[in-house]
């Protein structure tokens, strides 16, 4: 990339590849298409909404309408991916499309948590942009876990108890969510300041200056105040079935282009009213940490930053 501003590239019918930038479609001069210059790449369930939302405001950003597009960690010759609506985007040119409002925007990007922990993700994303700004967010793993649980639960699909999920097969769920390796792939391939990681105590505890932190990061005025109250907020359901109902109406609204947002704003206070708080387990959650203990270290070594808060 050229400065601080997109990657400019000539499109016209690309379906598995960007096209350069002399391409022609049918005879004519190809138009010009944007690349994004930043992604948030993970982690699921460790704020990477509040982070779309807050990035999303600044005058001076760009990210499309919807959220995990998940179009880098695509693999057209996995079946499960070609048949899955997992993945929306299944096609360069639709990707591309998500960007071609972007207009003088300095940064353009996408939020995709699953790009972290999907194999082939990251050398994918380094042909794309070779030096992509990468934002990632890590939450306490046993936190994360229960977090990841209760959305399962609230949508019906798991009805197992907490502790049967997370440490049956050996504890293979946990082991499998490490962070470690999955970052290492990324800074195996991207220089150290072109990858930004924060840690969701951090957003909880103070988002304004994790997102004047990502302005900084992204180059952007840093004095934009954004909207720190949209944010989003997970518990345990207080009626499954009332949930469900609220939880596929949200899903039909999400895919309503240009959906008022009042309409959000009321769909997010309906949210918080049907959600109840509710804590983990302390003997579980040491359980989980012991088994995450060595994996923290490590991370905290390849991240420069003192993890053992989440051991506390």
């Amino acid at each position: 990339m050229r400065g601080v501003g997109p990657t400019v590239i000539g499109i016209g019918g690309v379906t598995t590849r960007p096209a350069p930038v002399a391409a022609r479609a049918g005879g004519r001069k190809a138009r010009a298409a944007v690349l994004p210059n930043f992604l948030i790449i993970g982690d699921a369930k460790a704020g990477t909404t509040s982070l779309y939302h807050y990035l999303r405001q600044h005058p001076d950003a760009y990210m499309p309408e919807i959220k995990e597009a998940r179009f880098l960690a695509y693999d057209p010759s996995n079946p499960y991916h070609a048949r899955s609506s997992f993945f929306p985007i299944k096609a360069w040119s639709e990707y591309l499309r998500l960007f071609e409002h972007c207009g003088d925007a300095k940064a353009v990007g996408e939020a995709s948590p699953n790009y972290l922990r999907t194999p082939g993700t990251a050398e994918r994303i380094k042909a794309f942009v070779p030096d992509m700004k990468l934002i990632v967010s890590l939450r306490n793993p046993a936190e994360r876990e229960y977090s990841a649980y209760l959305m399962e639960y609230r949508a019906g699909r798991e009805k197992r108890p907490f502790d049967q999920v997370v440490f049956g097969r050996s504890a293979a769920l946990i082991k499998a969510r490490f962070y470690w390796l999955d970052l290492k792939r990324y800074y195996d391939l991207f220089a150290p300041d072109r990858i930004r990681v924060i840690l969701f105590d951090d957003l909880r505890s103070d988002p304004g200056r994790v997102a004047k932190e990502l302005y900084d990061f992204l180059g952007l005025d840093r004095s934009f105040e954004p909207d720190l109250s949209v944010q989003h907020r997970g518990g345990m359901a207080r009626s499954r079935v009332l949930f469900s109902c609220f939880d596929r109406a949200r899903r039909l609204l999400r895919g309503v282009p240009g959906a008022p947002p009042g309409m959000r704003r009321v769909a997010r206070t309906v949210e918080r009213a049907l959600l109840q708080k509710t804590k983990l387990d302390p003997e579980i959650r040491r359980k989980i940490l012991e088994i995450c203990r060595d994996d923290i270290a490590r991370t905290g070594d390849l991240i420069g930053r003192d993890l053992s808060l989440w051991l506390a």
